[in-house]
């Protein structure tokens, strides 16, 4: 059942076109949480203001398997 499964946080890195894990959370505020930190982490690793850059999108997943993307602002 879907409330045995967590919600998970995921990146995608632009550059590579990859998808790599970020975390597993019991509850869909705690993933949020995760998401917004790990946004903060890769504006500062990744501005965007920089020519040329690409910065990685985060999206939540939820336990039934729909991912919603994180918006950076």
């Amino acid at each position: 059942m879907a409330e045995d499964k967590p919600w998970r946080v995921v990146g995608f890195d632009t550059f590579a076109r990859e998808e790599y894990g970020l975390g597993s959370f019991a509850t869909r505020e705690e993933a949020m949480a995760a998401a917004r930190a790990q946004l903060a982490i890769i504006a500062r690793n990744q501005p965007r203001d920089v020519a040329g850059s690409l910065q990685d999108d985060v999206a939540v997943v939820s336990p039934e398997g729909e991912s919603v993307a994180i918006d950076p602002a």
